[in-house]
């Protein structure tokens, strides 16, 4: 389905708006870690940067709240199947 006209401005709205915060949200995450030394340790985590768990043939599933969980256990069972 292409986009309209509204949804285009929108999208690069929102694009920019991203953008003209990363620096302030950046200089947030600074001074809360030199504030806090212990915040560092785990810095990388905010940007999806983690080490691998050196896990072979391993598929995560991400579930937030406890219906999430409820509506993820089916699937979990297929695949223990599977």
């Amino acid at each position: 389905m292409p986009e309209t006209i509204s949804q285009r401005a929108l999208r690069a709205l929102y694009s920019w708006v991203l953008r003209l915060a990363l620096p302030f949200s950046l200089y947030h995450l600074v001074w809360r870690g030199l504030r806090q030394r212990e915040y560092f340790d785990r810095w990388s985590e905010r940007f999806a940067f983690y080490r691998d768990p050196g896990l072979k043939e391993c598929l995560w599933l991400h579930a937030v709240s406890v219906s999430e969980v409820n509506a993820a256990a089916p699937l979990l069972a297929a695949l223990r199947k599977a």
